[in-house]
């Protein structure tokens, strides 16, 4: 019988496997490049202001004959954003773990759980680096006392509302540069032509948010589960036919592989930060020769190769 996925899958990559701080290392290395060096082709910044204590930054960014943006980024924040969904997802599996089969699977499910919650507050107890985040800490505890309260080896559990329904973390589509004769992933090519991709969409075609990083980006390409989608300003119809252009490059890691639309949904937000749906891209009611800026999105199936 196959087990069931921990209810804790979200934190224990973010803390276990290191994904926060691997985040805030790439949200540091990347400002830390904008005080110290001139700005690359096809970037232009001004008025940076960046602490690194504070983990803050705002700055300028203007794109050739379009007025300057201003962009704001707390990396505090941006964690503390995520949390309470993340949460949400846990208690709801949480809730089927400890109520659902018998006995003596409910009470297996209940002492991993408490195991893998107590590992996971010592760690943030103990690195000061997660002193910066109160609310991951926070977040523990109340899946703790949740658990707690509804632990299988006590009578008269208190009951919960919980959903019916939950979502599966998606695996992003994955992107690696193999030259002509080779069987291996050149990843310096890799990296650059990924870039050159952000550049042109965020800087040129202004389809993706300013105050999106390259780490971000590079992330949902990189064949792992989306932990943070990244901002979509142009129509339903141009990312859908973007993907149309690019995928021949791309492909799904693994073997449990959603579906194409679901993949490219879960990389993506609205401007107003609500999700993609897969409807929403698989049928935009739109033709492929109205999509504005056709031929510059088309032009960027030539970037990745």
């Amino acid at each position: 019988m196959k087990e069931p996925k921990s209810a804790l899958l979200y934190f224990m990559r973010l803390i276990e496997r290191g994904k926060l701080i691997q985040r805030r290392n790439a949200f540091h290395h990347e400002y830390t490049r904008m005080t110290t060096s001139t700005p690359r082709i096809g970037e232009e910044w001004s008025e940076v202001e960046y602490d690194a204590e504070a983990e803050t930054l705002s700055y300028k960014q203007s794109v050739l004959f379009e007025p300057s943006v201003s962009i704001t980024r707390d990396f505090g924040k941006e964690v503390c954003a995520q949390i309470p969904e993340k949460t949400e997802k846990s208690i709801v599996r949480i809730y089927k773990q400890v109520t659902s089969g018998s006995q003596a699977e409910r009470t297996a499910a209940f002492k991993q759980l408490m195991r893998d919650v107590e590992g996971l507050i010592n760690i943030v107890s103990e690195q000061q680096v997660y002193h910066r985040y109160p609310c991951v800490f926070k977040a523990l505890v109340s899946i703790k006392d949740f658990a707690v309260s509804h632990s299988p080896l006590q009578s008269g559990t208190s009951s919960i509302e919980a959903p019916t329904t939950e979502e599966e973390p998606v695996v992003s589509y994955q992107y690696k540069c193999v030259e002509a004769g080779s069987s291996a992933e050149d990843k310096g090519l890799t990296s650059r032509y990924l870039g050159d991709l952000f550049h042109k969409l965020r800087s040129e075609l202004q389809l993706i948010a300013p105050d999106t990083s390259i780490e971000d980006f590079r992330a949902i390409f990189s064949g792992k589960v989306v932990l943070k989608p990244v901002t979509w300003t142009g129509t339903n119809k141009q990312l859908q036919y973007l993907f149309k252009t690019i995928v021949p490059k791309l492909k799904l890691p693994g073997d449990n592989k959603p579906k194409k639309w679901v993949a490219v949904a879960a990389c993506f937000v609205h401007r107003n930060g609500d999700s993609f749906t897969a409807s929403e891209l698989v049928s935009t009611g739109v033709k492929d020769e109205n999509t504005p800026k056709r031929d510059e999105i088309r032009e960027l199936g030539s970037v990745l190769r």
